[in-house]
Order: structure tokens, then sequence, then C-alpha cells
């Protein structure tokens, strides 16, 4: 029985773990995802802004005169980057289309170009958005073997990681399945908690029942004095006391008992299953300590030798 708390506590922990790395193969599985397609979105970017704002090309090539052997097409498509970076130098256009593709995939994830021509790089974002954002594909455009005139495009997403996170139905369903046995766990025990205080007030206050009421909150248990369950106190007149530790139990046994006795055993049973020695000059000891505290009130506890103690009311003498 020592260890089913430690058992269901280590069970729990491993399932946390488990769900927890469920939920993080899933991150990463929609990352992979948007970051694949981003690499479709930025091709379909790329082709429609030559839609847009090339309306009409005459090219005539002939590759045999050509002093290398980079194809046509290939100078084409840089001549194409050549001219949309002179008329839109921080290539505006074509990250509004790319960013309009990739809302299509995921409407929260921002978008950056980036290229490079005669040996400078420039960005259509900030510094700070670059080294944040993930680089998902890269073109190089040539018109001849010269590296510095090399245009080299590239295309950048950046997508919140409590977007991915939260972002899916499936993380969602994984944290309610975690969830749901901690508040199942904390409703049993509330449960168990209530039932084990309405068993020992059922025991303590099975005769105290029987005895006359003067309010919801204070129970007569002799003439003029009174108990307070619920806070613990023990009142007469004008004078009250609010007992506390140990002394709670004994009174709360003392007074279930109509004759106000309790038996060497019975305060034994308290604390231990079987009486000893060491359980009786315990139980002195604890007597003694309730005897101190309600002795103010006219209560007295007196040793019937070789029974046990009982309670005694509206003793003068057992004034401190």
């Amino acid at each position: 029985m020592e260890w089913a708390k430690p058992k269901r506590i280590f069970a729990y922990i491993t399932y946390a773990l488990i769900t927890m790395i469920v939920i993080c193969i899933n991150f990463n599985t929609n990352k992979m995802h948007i970051t694949e397609s981003a690499k479709n979105a930025f091709i379909n970017a790329i082709n429609e802004e030559k839609k847009l704002y090339i309306s009409q090309i005459n090219v005539q090539y002939n590759q045999k005169k050509s002093p290398n052997e980079i194809k046509g097409e290939e100078k084409r498509s840089w001549s194409d980057q050549a001219y949309f970076i002179a008329k839109d130098s921080e290539r505006n256009h074509l990250d509004s289309l790319f960013r309009y593709e990739m809302h299509k995939i995921n409407k929260h994830t921002n978008t950056a170009i980036g290229y490079t021509y005669n040996g400078k790089k420039y960005n259509s974002r900030t510094e700070k958005f670059i080294r944040k954002a993930t680089l998902v594909q890269e073109y190089k455009f040539r018109k001849d073997y010269n590296n510095k005139s090399d245009i080299t495009l590239q295309a950048y997403i950046y997508t919140p990681a409590y977007v991915l996170l939260l972002n899916n139905i499936y993380t969602y369903i994984l944290l309610a399945v975690m969830l749901i046995p901690i508040i199942c766990y904390i409703i049993y025990s509330r449960n168990k908690k209530e039932n084990l205080s309405k068993d020992i007030n059922n025991e303590d206050g099975s005769i105290i029942k029987q005895r006359k009421y003067q309010s919801t909150k204070w129970i007569e248990i002799h003439e003029g004095y009174y108990w307070d369950n619920n806070h613990n106190t023990l009142r007469y007149n004008n004078t009250q006391v609010i007992l506390s530790g140990n002394n709670i139990r004994i009174f709360r046994k003392f007074i279930s008992k109509e004759d106000f006795f309790l038996s060497h055993t019975d305060i034994s049973k308290l604390y231990e299953k079987v009486e000893s020695g060491e359980t009786k000059d315990r139980a002195y000891h604890l007597i003694k300590s309730l005897k101190e505290c309600i002795a103010i009130l006219g209560i007295n506890v007196v040793s019937i030798r070789g029974k046990g103690y009982k309670l005694e009311f509206n003793c003068d003498s057992c004034q401190l």
C-alpha cells in the first residue's frame, strides 16, 4: 500500500511525458508540412509575377553563337529576374505574391524574399526577421560563368511556434487526454476527503447529535458548556478556548461518551493498535496537555485509577 501512491505518480509522469513527446512530434510534422508546402508556393509566386509584370517579350537566341554553354531558357530566366530587380529593388511584388500563396496554407505564416546580385545581398524584410525565419528555397540564375553576375533568389518563412502548436486540433485532443486523469484524480481525492471527514464526524459525534443544539454552530455538551466542532472551540459563559493538535482528537472522543469517560484502551486506540506501557505514558502527557488547556473553563480531567480518565464540569478547584 505504501508504494501505491508513488506508482500512480510514476505512471502518470510517464503518461504525461509520452503525451508531450507525441505533441512535439506533431509540432515538428506540422512545421515540416508548412515548409514543404512553401516550396511550391514560392514557385507559384515566381510564375505569377512573370504573368503580371511581363506582358510581352520577344527573344531571338542562337545557342551556336553563344559565348558559353548556358542554355537560353536559363539566360531568359536571369533576364526576367534582372528586370524585376530594376523595377522593384526590394522585391515587394514577389514577397506579396509569395505571402498570398502561403496564406492559403497557413494564414499566420509571414514571408520574406532575399536575393544576391552583383556581389551584394538584399532582403525584403529586416535582418531581425531574416534571422528568425526559415530558408525554404533558393534558386540561382546565370547568364555566364561570372559568379558576380549571378542572381540568387531566396524564400523565407516564419510561423510563430504557438501557431504551430495551437493551430492544430490534435494538440487540444492530446492535452485533454493528459488533463482528464488529473481532473478525475482531483475529484476523487476531494470526494475521498469529504467522505473521510463525514466518517470521523459520525464516529465522534454519534452521541453528540443526541445532545441539545443551541444553534447551527454551537452544541451544548453539558449544562452551560458549548462546543463548536467546525472551529474546535469550547465556550463557557463569556470564556472561550480554542483547542489544537492532539487536544482536539481526545476532547472529541471524551464528549462522544455519555459519561465523558475514556478508558486507557480508548485513548491508546486513538494512536496505536496495541496497548503498551509507552502508550500509557504518552496518554498521560496528552491528558495533561488537555487538562491544562480546559481548566480555565472549570473543566477537570480526573484520573480513575487503573481504569482511565473522566471529564468533570463546573469544577472550581481546577481553575489555574
